[in-house]
């Protein structure tokens, strides 16, 4: 969660006037505060790791696309879907997830 600074310092004396008045227990008050700085604090905000692509096989791919494997092979060599064939000693060809999303909103 990210909330800007100037959120965070109006909140703050809020949760503290309640924690006063005894609406809110001292130290449940404290938490609060405590993650609303933590919240506005660009150096403590979670950065996510980027998510790689899902590879799904040609089968997984006809599936996902409601054709069969020899349609998604000839959308492959006419260029309408990008595929790529592994190495190694497992020569497979495989379609990136987000590659076969964006081609579905395309034809949706």
């Amino acid at each position: 969660m990210t909330i800007s600074t100037q959120t965070e310092k109006a909140i703050t004396p809020i949760i503290r006037g309640m924690a006063t008045a005894g609406t809110l227990p001292k130290t449940e008050a404290a938490a609060v505060v405590s993650l609303l700085k933590d919240a506005s604090n660009p150096k403590t905000q979670n950065t996510a790791a980027p998510v790689k692509p899902t590879m799904l096989t040609p089968r997984q791919t006809a599936e996902r696309l409601g054709v069969c494997v020899r349609s998604v092979l000839r959308m492959r060599n006419t260029g309408v879907l990008k595929g790529v064939k592994l190495t190694g000693s497992n020569k497979s060809l495989r379609f990136s997830e987000n590659e076969i999303d964006k081609f579905i909103n395309l034809e949706g």
